[in-house]
């Protein structure tokens, strides 16, 4: 019996990853995108209670019965339902007789004794999930785990929901109530795992503070985001020069996006999507055209020019060979140099957050998160920026 709740547990655990990526991380892309940081402790939260309940799902529904199983049920006419609450202390009583006799080897091996221990212990977390993270009552984590326990009594009940002929598990009503005490056992002891766990409250706070940031993260989110869709445009462009393909997917990705975007607060779809854009330094006063295209077209666009020609340069010629040594010098210095510049002031970020990139240094922009842009109170413009 053992064996299968083991075998249960890791197929869940093997079927995780999948369920993490369908389910869980589009969770925190739109919590990333809302407040433009992630707690890592609510990732491992969130992340934990899907793996915890995709695996009580898989220790309802494994094993699965064979044919001749469903079969053997149906012409034997097994029992699918009790609903005699009191067979559960009768069981137990019976189980205590046999420990009187044959002591506790006769107990942990009797499935009277060890199910409903079970049952009880695997919603213990549930409880515990429920009042710590999401911050239930006793009176809804109760109804909560009555209706989980009877959705999956009812899952049994109708031989997962018709994929078998009949049920191959019984409806126990003494399921439901074990199931119930166990989460009300988690409501219980959740107070002693608070005296171990983070304070949700200060993470919450701490995730605040980091959204009004423009960490190195959140702006390499974005380029990433935009160099994505450059790299789509300058697959679709129909032209075969590509130096032209290179800057018109840059002026399309980097460039006009921003001139249809707020006249205080410009954004690149990258930067839409983690909520952040940049303003001119000078508080209040909008952008200039000229702003814009020294930072998105000489700035970005000459970033990702130099470090492509540099690559594009040290690859083989048409003929197969290597070029010579005298180019591949020429060229380390023509954009060798430019990236090595460009490669350090990116590094930059990393380690001082307020770093300016040579760019915005030049456009006299910064960046600004949006939900700084919400906390503003500054009348011009209304509810748009305010450093």
């Amino acid at each position: 019996m053992y064996d299968t709740y083991l075998e249960s547990i890791q197929k869940a655990i093997l079927i995780f990853p999948f369920i993490w990526i369908l389910l869980t991380v589009p969770i925190f892309a739109f919590q990333y995108h809302r407040l433009g940081a992630l707690s890592v402790w609510r990732i491992i939260i969130i992340s934990s209670f899907t793996l915890y309940l995709l695996t009580l799902l898989f220790l309802i529904v494994f094993p699965l019965p064979t044919a001749q199983k469903i079969q053997q049920l149906i012409t034997t006419h097994a029992r699918r339902v009790n609903l005699n609450p009191l067979e559960l202390a009768h069981n137990l009583k019976l189980v205590y007789q046999n420990y009187e006799i044959y002591g506790w080897r006769s107990v942990i091996t009797d499935s009277r004794f060890f199910e409903p221990v079970f049952n009880v212990i695997m919603m213990i977390p549930f409880g515990v999930y429920l009042r710590y993270y999401f911050k239930k009552s006793f009176s809804s984590i109760v109804v909560l785990a009555f209706m989980l326990s009877m959705f999956f009594e009812v899952t049994q009940l109708t031989g997962n929901f018709g994929m078998f002929a009949r049920s191959y598990r019984l409806f126990d009503v003494d399921d439901i109530l074990t199931n119930t005490f166990g989460a009300i056992i988690g409501f219980i002891l959740t107070p002693i795992f608070r005296l171990v766990l983070p304070n949700l409250d200060q993470i919450d706070d701490k995730t605040k503070v980091k959204s009004n940031e423009i960490s190195f993260l959140r702006r390499t989110t974005a380029f990433i985001i935009d160099f994505v869709i450059f790299t789509l445009i300058a697959l679709m462009l129909p032209f075969d020069h590509a130096i032209l393909k290179v800057i018109t997917s840059i002026i399309i990705t980097w460039t006009i996006p921003t001139f249809i975007a707020s006249k205080y607060v410009k954004k690149t779809i990258g930067m839409r999507i983690v909520s952040f854009g940049f303003v001119n330094q000078n508080e209040g006063q909008k952008l200039t055209i000229s702003q814009i295209l020294v930072r998105q077209l000489l700035g970005v666009g000459g970033n990702i020019f130099i470090i492509s020609s540099l690559l594009v340069s040290l690859l083989p010629n048409t003929n197969g060979a290597l070029v010579g040594w005298f180019q591949i010098g020429l060229n380390l210095i023509l954009f060798g140099l430019p990236t090595l510049y460009v490669v350090v002031d990116i590094s930059a970020l990393i380690f001082k957050k307020d770093h300016q990139l040579w760019f915005e240094k030049l456009s006299k922009t910064i960046l600004v998160a949006d939900a700084k842009i919400s906390q503003s109170s500054n009348p011009k413009p209304p509810q748009e920026f305010k450093m």
